[in-house]
């Protein structure tokens, strides 16, 4: 977890797999008249994150180091935040199609991370760590509901290359849910993700 500029907070996680995705919030927001405020929306999550590997957002912030950071632009003061590195918790991903920016015909298919639902260990969402449960009971039903999401970002919107990729991608997704639904009578359902080609990823 880092801050840049002294306003962009990235989180970066990281799966058994190696496969990567990542979080950034930025920490103030300019409003109509003007002023910049505080972004309650990037503090709620940066909560919810904390929560879910069971430390204090405040505790956090309160331990960060001085660093840099190494872009295309070159190099960028930053404030990382060691204590995050290496804690463990349960993301939800859907699915998105966005264009190139250079070439509007040419669009990618990602994964994009639900920044509001976070869960520990013991499956727990931020209600649940709250309350003090023993264990989660609404991941699985949050998984396959992200699974099941699919969208074109948002300033891919009107594109009409984005548009026909999400069709196919969504058709065949319920293809292979039709699929996966005739089987034997007392065996387990098989947990389905979106068949994508490896050129769509």
């Amino acid at each position: 977890m880092h801050e840049i500029d002294g306003n962009r907070v990235k989180v970066d996680f990281k799966d058994a797999t190696g496969a990567t995705i990542d979080y950034t919030g930025f920490l103030e927001t300019k409003g109509k008249d003007g002023n910049i405020t505080p972004n309650a929306h990037t503090m709620n999550q940066l909560t919810f994150i904390c929560n879910a590997i069971g430390l204090d957002l405040g505790s956090v912030l309160g331990r960060g180091k001085a660093t840099t950071l190494t872009f295309k632009s070159g190099e960028k003061d930053a404030t990382v935040f060691p204590t995050v590195k290496g804690k463990k918790l349960y993301i939800t991903t859907t699915t998105e199609v966005e264009a190139d920016q250079k070439k509007p015909d040419k669009v990618y298919v990602k994964q994009v991370l639900n920044a509001f639902k976070f869960f520990d260990t013991k499956k727990r969402n931020a209600l649940e760590i709250s309350a003090k449960v023993d264990e989660g009971t609404t991941m699985e039903a949050a998984d396959e509901e992200a699974k099941a999401t699919f969208a074109v970002a948002y300033k891919s919107q009107g594109n009409v290359a984005c548009e026909t990729k999400l069709l196919e991608i969504t058709e065949k997704f319920q293809a292979s849910i039709m699929n996966a639904s005739v089987g034997v009578i007392g065996t387990p359902p098989k947990t389905v993700t979106a068949p994508l080609d490896g050129d769509d990823i």
